[in-house]
């Protein structure tokens, strides 16, 4: 429960930074579909996304070889606790770059007035996404 609960905080950090990298690309999606700005919209959208992927790449993989440390904020007494966190960590954070992209695109779709696809995108970016993974990588 310790490992669980420390390495749902790390990527709570980790979310933050992603959804402000969303929000980023609705607000200036929608900025630039109002002023009819359709070059900037798509400069925005590819911006996004990149910077999705990367930060999501780059939060995954500095989470996982730094996890230990991290984890030893929240757990101090078990190093049993702390294996498991790191596992919980590579499963979760390595493949964090898929969430960056998504609430990149989902922000993008938002953005552009189009809130019934990113409802879509990210049920199937998340819900789908997560029951392949449980029925792939946790078997």
């Amino acid at each position: 429960m310790t490992a669980q609960s420390a390495g749902q905080n790390i990527n709570s950090f980790m979310g933050v930074i992603i959804n402000a990298i969303a929000s980023a690309v609705v607000n200036f999606c929608g900025q630039n579909m109002g002023a009819r700005n359709y070059e900037r919209v798509k400069k925005v959208i590819r911006t996004g996304i990149v910077a999705g992927f990367v930060a999501g790449n780059v939060l995954g993989v500095a989470t996982f070889f730094f996890g230990r440390p991290l984890l030893g904020i929240y757990i101090t007494d078990s190093p049993e606790a702390i294996a498991i966190g790191m596992r919980r960590l590579a499963l979760m954070s390595l493949p964090y770059f898929t969430y960056g992209l998504n609430d990149a695109m989902s922000g993008a779709l938002r953005g552009i007035g189009r809130s019934g696809a990113s409802m879509v995108m990210s049920i199937l970016g998340i819900c789908l996404y997560r029951i392949g993974w449980v029925y792939t990588v946790f078997q």
